[in-house]
This record gives C-alpha cells, structure tokens and sequence, in this order.
C-alpha cells in the first residue's frame, strides 16, 4: 500500500512537472506514446506475471526458482520489444504518437521501454508472491524519483516534450530492472542465479491464459484510453485527460494492489474468509477519507497544474471517485475467484468492463468530451459490481474455516 501512495504521488508531481514545461499538445502526445508502450508490455506480460505469484512458490529454496524467472523474464522481455518494434512502425505517421517516436532517440526509448517495464512487472508480481512488500515498495519510489529526476533533467534541455517523456520512462523502468536483478534480489536472499530456463508445461499455460485474460481486462484499459482520447478528440484534450485521470486512478490502484495480496495469499492456503475481510476493511480505510478530500480539493490540486486542467478536468476527477466504490467490489471479487481457481469467471468479469469503458468511450467522447471517458467507465464497474456483488458477499459472510473452496462461490 505504501508503494502504491508513493508511487501515485510522484507520478502526479512527473506530470504536472511535464504540463508546466512544455505544452499542452506535446504532454498529451507524451502521455499517448508512453500509454501505448504501457498497453503492450500488459498485453504480453500479464498472464506470466501472474502466473509467478501461483506457481513460484511452489519452488522457493530449489533451482526450479531461478530457473522459472529467468525463463518469465526472457520470454516477456523479448516478445514485448518484438511488438514494440511493431508498433512504433505503424504509429511513425500517426498525429497521436508519431512525435514522439520519429526519431533513432525515441525509437529505441519505444522499444527498449516496453520490454523493461514487462521485465519490471514480472519482478513487482515475484516480490508479492515472496510477500516482500517492502521490496516492491522500495523498487516502485526508486524507478518513480529516477524518472522524475531524468525529467527534471531533461526539461531544461531542448530535448523536446514527447521524446523527454518517453526517455525519462523507458531509461528508468530499465535501470530499475538491472538492479533489482543484480543487487536487491540477492541482497534479500532470493537471487535467481546464472540464467537459465525451463519450458512451460500444458497446465502452465492454461492457467496463464486464464490470468493473463483477467489482468488484461482489469488494468489494459487505462492504458488504451489515453490513444485512444487522443485519436477521438486532440492530443490537447488528451493532455487535459491523462493527468485528470492520473489524480483519479489513485483510488483504482488501492484495490487491485490488495486484489493481488488476496490471491498471493489464496494461492499459499490462507483462511480465505478472513482474508477478505481484511481486504475488504482495508480497502475501505484507505479510501474513504482520501475520497472526500478529493471530492473538496481536486479542483484546487487540478488547478496547481494549471487553471485549464482544473476547469476541463474536475467533473471527470467527480466520476471518478463515485465510481472507486463499485471498483473496489470487482478486486475484491477478482482475488477471490483468482484464489478458487475461477478464472473463468473472472476473465469474464474484467473482460467484460473493459468493453464497456472502451465502447462506451468511442459513444460518448466525440460527444460530450472527456467526461464521457469516466462515464464510461462508471457505467462498466457498477455492471460489473451487480455481477460479482452477491459472490463477495458470500465470502464475507462465510465461517472461517479454511480455504474456500471453487464451488463455494460459484
């Protein structure tokens, strides 16, 4: 949870570092490229990420540990850049990426950015399934103060807006990989050794599938809006959007980060009753507050970025929060089908959401602008609370006995 505020409350100062540099045109191409990158490395990695905090377990103190990450990291890295290197050849001539990747400098930033921030993940999901979260949280503040402080560098240079942003992201996202491998792995007593790999067994990769389809819907969208506010409207509006929504999606990384624990400890045998709980009682206490004081100063916190960003952004920061509640619903859900084994059900369920956000986006963007991004997306969660409601509810209530099993909640 620590990593997480950290985490947000830098990646806020990196942008409004941003907006008050360059202009409005140029951060909104910045955050597109940046978003895209983003959007691929999840599209490839999710599934594998997920599946260390299921299986590595399984292998902690045996060669078959090392082994296993090293042939998750191998197989994300490389097929990331290999997309990346696609993508960036579609994009070249587009409006709302092509500055930012017209160049060898923001080519290689592209490429090189997508398969370390899918390395970087795919490190971020072993640390929670070794349940060291302060590794994770110190992993997460590092890469954020590095690449603010590239920003900050960059930004009194003529390097240009698209390209700083992009640099400053990929440069830091891949000296966070190089020393968690070679310095706070080790340092913490699991260090994966010389590479080698393993090949993935027929079990391996039905279940990869199925949490890659359940990550994908949960946490792929945010990263294909900003593409695609920038296609539907302007990089302008685009601009206006991504740090409205960077200030709201500081409620939507709470519950997905305790979605994780709650599998992490699903997946390692624990009451899973009381776990939800707990998730459930935390979850609520760390947003309830921060909640209403988002609702009273985000105007303010929207206009310290600058006035424009406070008058086209605060209606979309309003359904933002409200919809935070039904949101917190779905994790929950999501961890507990994760820790039963229904992934099924809750690739369906994030799945699901995702095509209503992204339907709903290209209906009512053209429309009614950016505010019809967040509707969007509030009309998705609460289906998707209606859905999942009565199950949650369910664990909830049940007696704490042990692990719940697959029917229980079915």
């Amino acid at each position: 949870m620590l990593a997480t505020v950290l985490t947000g409350g830098l990646g806020y100062v990196f942008w409004a570092l941003a907006a008050h540099r360059w202009a409005a045109g140029e951060v909104g191409v910045g955050n597109a490229a940046v978003s895209l990158a983003t959007a691929l490395s999840l599209v490839v990695h999710l599934g594998p990420a997920a599946l260390t905090i299921e299986r590595l377990p399984r292998y902690e103190g045996t060669d078959g540990w090392g082994a296993r990450l090293w042939t998750a990291l191998a197989l994300t890295g490389s097929v990331s850049a290999v997309v990346a290197a696609v993508a960036v050849a579609v994009g070249r001539g587009t409006d709302a990426v092509g500055p930012a990747v017209d160049t060898v400098t923001g080519t290689v930033a592209f490429v090189v950015g997508c398969a370390a921030w899918s390395v970087m993940n795919v490190l971020m999901y072993t640390f929670v399934s070794l349940r060291r979260s302060q590794l994770l949280s110190t992993q997460n503040v590092a890469i954020s103060l590095l690449k603010l402080g590239m920003l900050g560098g960059l930004a009194l240079t003529a390097f240009g807006g698209p390209r700083s942003i992009l640099v400053a992201w990929a440069a830091s996202a891949t000296l966070g990989c190089v020393a968690t491998l070679a310095w706070q792995l080790p340092r913490a007593g699991f260090s994966p050794g010389r590479p080698r790999f393993v090949r993935p067994g027929l079990s391996g990769l039905r279940s990869a599938a199925g949490h890659h389809l359940t990550s994908a819907g949960g946490v792929l969208t945010p990263y294909v809006l900003p593409t695609l506010v920038a296609a539907l409207l302007t990089p302008v509006d685009n601009a206006y959007f991504a740090l409205t929504w960077l200030m709201g999606s500081l409620f939507f990384i709470v519950a997905p980060a305790v979605s994780s624990a709650l599998f992490a400890e699903g997946a390692r045998g624990a009451d899973l009753p009381v776990a939800t709980r707990k998730a459930a009682r935390l979850i609520g206490i760390l947003l309830v507050g921060p909640a209403v004081l988002m609702l009273v100063g985000g105007r303010f916190a929207l206009s310290v970025i600058g006035e424009d960003y406070a008058r086209e952004g605060y209606l979309l920061l309003v359904v933002l929060v409200v919809a935070a509640l039904p949101d917190a619903v779905n994790n929950v859900a999501v961890g507990v089908y994760r820790a039963t084994g229904r992934l099924a059900r809750s690739a369906t369920l994030n799945l699901g959401m995702a095509v209503v956000t992204i339907a709903g986006t290209v209906v009512l963007a053209p429309r009614v602008g950016i505010v019809g991004v967040g509707y969007a997306w509030a009309l998705a969660q609460s289906l998707g609370m209606l859905a999942s409601l009565r199950d949650v509810v369910r664990v909830l209530r049940a007696p704490a006995a042990g692990p719940v099993a697959a029917q229980e909640v079915s």
